[in-house]
């Protein structure tokens, strides 16, 4: 028990031997039993005090360690976050918005061309010329994907929202997977086929998909950035309730952050306005 005081058998038993000298048995020579039992007494005094300081201090070894290992994992989960922020950015501007835009754009054309047999040869003929993202594949995101109730269950305790926000992310950086692995697939079965055979109104079906698929991933890209930040905040806010147990780390943004969300947003903006029923962004 915390503050508990314990006597050994050797301070004990000097004690009694102190205490019996002072039984009636003739005379007895209290120059020397006094001595003897101030002696015991502080022995005893001075081996408690040293037992409650040995303890004391092993409690706040313990609890310093403590906060410092839970300080360390804080750390590695906001440089994580960190990991994943970035890697979206660079795709969101190598691959995802390239793609949707050469997609969408090809839609619309291929939507404004007159049916007649020679303007429709024309533009199947130029659709990967001018459009040459169309054909593009993505390659495996790797996304770093971390489990906040096994890892941090100190900071989930006291901040839920952690938890609700961690999964959240897990599941749109695998929707978003999904959506480039349905992309490739549809580039793989495009180039196979080389269009060869297709009525117009099939391969404008097979640009309207890798339009909706463009559309769908810079949605779920766009999600995840912003479930990417808020899970930084809110572990940079944790860390910093750690004074005393090192330097929690900070969340530094790559410059082109803010450019991607933006962009996102404007082409997601809309999309995400229909699903949900609000205003569209202006």
């Amino acid at each position: 028990m915390a503050g508990s005081v314990t006597v050994n058998d050797a301070q004990f038993q000097q004690l009694l031997a102190s205490l019996e000298t002072l039984k009636p048995s003739g005379g007895v020579h209290w120059e020397t039993v006094i001595p003897v039992f101030l002696s015991a007494l502080l022995a005893m005094c001075v081996g408690i005090a040293l037992e409650h300081y040995r303890g004391r201090r092993e409690r706040l070894k313990a609890t310093r360690k403590k906060a410092s290992d839970e300080l360390t994992a804080i750390n590695i989960a906001t440089v994580a976050m960190a990991t994943n922020i970035e890697l979206l950015v660079h795709f969101t501007f190598q691959n995802i918005i390239p793609h949707f835009e050469d997609s969408h754009n090809a839609y619309e054309a291929g939507q404004k061309t007159p049916n007649l047999n020679d303007d429709i040869r024309l533009f199947v003929g130029s659709v990967q010329q001018r459009y040459p993202h169309i054909m593009m594949t993505a390659p495996e995101l790797n996304i770093l994907e971390h489990d906040f109730l096994v890892h941090l269950p100190f900071a989930v305790a006291e901040t839920p929202e952690l938890l609700q926000k961690g999964a959240w992310f897990v599941h749109l950086s695998r929707v978003l997977r999904r959506h480039l692995h349905d992309r490739n697939r549809q580039v793989e079965e495009a180039a196979r086929d080389a269009l060869k055979g297709m009525r117009f109104n099939e391969i404008m079906s097979a640009i309207q998909i890798q339009d909706s698929i463009g559309v769908a991933e810079c949605v779920a890209t766009l999600q995840s950035l912003e479930q990417a930040q808020a899970i930084a905040q809110i572990l940079e806010r944790v860390g910093r309730t750690y004074k005393d147990a090192g330097t929690a780390k900070t969340l530094i943004p790559p410059p082109a952050l803010g450019e991607a969300i933006t962009r996102l947003r404007m082409i997601a903006g809309p999309f995400i306005a229909a699903m949900t029923g609000a205003p569209p962004p202006t």
